[in-house]
């Protein structure tokens, strides 16, 4: 039931209550008329404490939304506010979470947005406050929301701290840790959305298509000029399913490299007749780091892929169950709770659960628009190059991790090739990024988990479109390793490139030996299994025969055959977006187009401009048109407001979340939701 009532938090945002009561007293929101709870804030003076509660049948925690809202309303009771805590309890009788949600939809109900103290702990010092919240991440303690500002947005960031308790003892802090409740409240409110319609397939063909998810249905198809495969170290082709005279697929692959009893791709025996699918030591205890004979052969891979001048050392290679495994490992590492991570803007909108649930980062968004060299008009087609970071916005960036955090920002992640813009930061880009992380000694994470994903080599200039960051800031006078020095790191995962995301297989690199250690034993706790380890060896080791006889890494047809594919369908999509006059960003890497929808938005309100429009109303007309195109029109994007964009209106479409007859109904939905709304407007 969790999931479903966090759908309804997400929609309490909307409501107003009084503001009127003295200091101290409870002040109870309205219940809309299908009795949805009340949500209460009750203002401790004696504690100078926040305590937040969902009341009437069962209590459940708020989201950050709510949180906004709560502090928004007692910002005029209490401007010297503390420790903001709540608590749940479980869940008592039947709720229908759908008429709520349609209830609050109705529109009844809104929420306030006046701005708040910009510190709610106590006190107008940063520094104090956070190092009191960073004290303890093991201690069983009450979990602290720290707010933050994202432009005019506050959201959470969360961190423990001894000797704090909630007012109310519930039941369900005995049962479950307030950092357990949290959960769901930090998780990307579209994600929530999508979940609670009626999505598309053949028995329900009026659902929604879901084009919002960075899946590859493409992988699917078979893999083109292949006929067939060698495992290493093997003279003789590798048995297939018989039923492939379409051609061999990535899955039939997979499954024939699981069943496979040939001798393990690093092992030194040459054959042996008693080898089993699964061999004996593959029951013991493995390195937590990944099987060195595994972690040779991806940083072959990895060297391959990302052109790096020298060879990757496998020993500083940590593979873990999935990219934001290995990410928020690495930030545990570098960061310590409370310590501000920055993003260029928009970004991938699960980073915030990745580096907060655990970690206890505290995101700061680099805004870029106001700092390239024309300024930008309203209405005006936003280009590529207002999407790049420069000194500038890394500057401006850094002054506000330190208003809001009290000390220097510990981490500047980028998204290369970047999701959701589907484009490559260009290299000189990356090097002014290198370089200016190595001056403020900031360390520079690279999230290349596209890397494999370009499909469109060469620029309008002929240059290479994606420049890895290791291979920016490599030095050739290292005489070990790439010379990365301590502040450039890799993050990358074949969830991507070959849709393999229920493998969980992720990757670090790094060559700072102050963290090396310490990520080898945090891997402990997600490892990959060693059967899944030794299927992707093989997968990596494998030779691809093609149809003129020529042999080649499977690995390398694989992806050129996937990148042919995206490339088709994404001119496609970009063909028919021209067609329709759509203003978009011309995609060279990645899943996704990033589309300019504007034009569709609400009015603004007299007086008002692109420029100078708030939170409130950016989140509110792009909901709109979010949801219209949702329910009226079936068709399932990502917003551009839950990846912190700076300005509404924009969507990201996966394209290849789909197959061919899905693809197609989707470029009819989107026909003719254009050609319905300009009908309106003429």
């Amino acid at each position: 039931w969790a999931p479903n009532l966090q759908c309804l938090l997400t929609r309490i945002s909307q409501r107003t209550w009084d503001q009127r009561r003295p200091r101290g007293k409870s002040r109870a929101m309205p219940s809309s008329r299908n009795g949805i709870q009340v949500l209460q804030i009750v203002t401790a003076t004696n504690r100078n404490a926040l305590s937040l509660s969902l009341s009437r049948r069962h209590r459940v925690p708020p989201t950050p939304t709510i949180l906004r809202s709560a502090l928004t309303a007692t910002a005029n009771i209490n401007s010297e506010m503390g420790t903001a805590a709540y608590s749940t309890s479980p869940r008592r009788g039947k709720f229908n979470i759908f008429q709520q949600m349609s209830a609050l939809r109705s529109g009844v109900l809104r929420s306030s947005t006046r701005s708040i103290p910009s510190v709610i702990h106590g006190s107008s010092s940063s520094s104090s406050s956070v190092e009191e919240l960073s004290a303890s991440l093991h201690a069983p303690s009450q979990l602290v929301i720290g707010k933050r500002y994202s432009s005019n947005r506050i959201s959470t960031s969360l961190y423990t701290s001894r000797g704090l308790s909630t007012s109310d003892d519930s039941a369900a802090d005995k049962l479950a840790s307030s950092r357990a409740q949290a959960v769901f409240g930090i998780l990307p409110s579209y994600l929530i959305d999508a979940r609670s319609i009626v999505q598309y397939s053949p028995s329900t063909p009026e659902g929604a298509l879901q084009l919002s998810v960075a899946e590859n249905q493409l992988s699917e198809l078979p893999v083109s000029g292949m006929k067939a495969l060698v495992e290493a170290g093997q003279t003789e082709a590798t048995a297939l399913p018989s039923s492939i005279s379409d051609g061999i697929k990535l899955v039939e692959v997979l499954s024939a490299l699981a069943a496979s009893s040939s001798p393990r791709p690093g092992s030194d025996i040459d054959r042996r007749t008693d080898v089993r699918v699964f061999e004996p030591d593959m029951i013991y205890y493995q390195p937590t780091q990944g099987l060195p004979s595994l972690r040779t052969a991806l940083a072959s891979y990895l060297q391959s892929l990302l052109k790096t001048p020298r060879d990757l050392n496998a020993e500083n290679l940590v593979v873990g169950a999935g990219c934001n495994a290995v990410l928020e490992n690495l930030c545990l590492c570098l960061a310590n709770p409370g310590d501000a991570v920055m993003i260029p803007t928009p970004y991938y909108a699960a980073f915030e659960f990745d580096l907060v649930a655990r970690a206890g980062c505290h995101i700061v968004p680099v805004n870029t628009f106001g700092h390239q060299s024309s300024p930008l008009k309203d209405g005006e087609e936003i280009g590529v190059g207002m999407y790049y970071p420069n000194r500038s916005s890394l500057d401006m960036a850094y002054r506000r991790s330190v208003e809001e955090t009290g000390r220097a920002p510990r981490i500047l992640l980028l998204s290369h090739p970047n999701n959701p813009l589907g484009v490559c930061y260009p290299p000189k880009v990356m090097k002014e990024c290198i370089d200016w992380c190595r001056e403020k000694e900031v360390h520079l994470v690279s999230d290349e988990i596209y890397a494999g994903s370009v499909y469109r080599q060469k620029d309008d200039n002929g240059d290479e479109t994606f420049v890895s960051a290791l291979r920016l800031a490599s030095s050739e006078s290292s005489e070990e390793g790439l010379g990365l020095g301590p502040y450039v790191h890799l993050v990358y995962a074949l969830s991507k490139d070959f849709a393999l995301s229920g493998l969980r297989v992720g990757v670090t690199y790094t060559e700072n030996p102050e963290i090396l250690l310490p990520l080898q034993k945090l891997n402990d706790l997600c490892q990959i299994s060693s059967q899944t380890q030794l299927l992707v060896e093989r997968m990596l080791c494998a030779t691809a025969i093609s149809d003129d006889e020529s042999k080649g890494m499977f690995v390398d047809v694989c992806l050129r055959s996937n990148q042919d594919r995206i490339r088709a369908r994404c001119d496609v999509l970009q063909s028919t977006l021209q067609k329709l006059n759509i203003p978009h960003l011309n995609a060279d890497s990645g899943l996704f187009v990033w589309m300019d929808f504007r034009e569709f938005l609400a009015p603004l309100e007299s007086g008002v401009t692109e420029a100078n429009e708030c939170l409130e109303s950016k989140e509110r007309r792009e909901r709109q048109l979010y949801l219209m195109l949702m329910k009226e029109y079936g068709l399932l994007f990502t917003p551009s407001m839950s990846m912190r964009n700076e300005r509404p209106g924009f969507f990201r479409c996966v394209f290849t979340a789909a197959s061919e007859a899905e693809f197609e109904l989707g470029l009819e939905r989107l026909k003719n939701f254009v050609e319905s709304m300009r009908n309106q407007t003429s």
